[in-house]
């Protein structure tokens, strides 16, 4: 992510806490991450997913695709590293 983004001022580790989500059942199945994309307009500092007061900025999808895409281009790419773009 950090070259993707361009360095660590985009990117920050939040404590594990007990969410409502079904990923710890999937991620038995196959390898997994499980990446939260901050997409509160400013002057918001917070808002809760799956709530109506959910406010999200649709300028950070493409910034989403792009991290997210990386990720799973590089997990590939380690898998079979003989098919490597050159």
């Amino acid at each position: 992510m950090e070259r993707i983004l361009g360095g660590k001022d985009y990117i920050k580790e939040v404590l594990p806490e007990m969410g409502g989500e079904d990923f710890s059942h999937f991620s038995r199945l196959a390898p997994s991450v499980m990446l939260l994309l901050g997409c509160v307009p400013p002057p918001v500092e917070s808002t809760q997913v799956h709530s109506p007061t959910f406010i999200a900025d649709e300028a950070c999808i493409p910034v989403g695709v792009k991290v997210m895409s990386a990720v799973i281009l590089d997990y590939l790419s380690a898998l079979h590293p003989e098919k490597r773009e050159r």
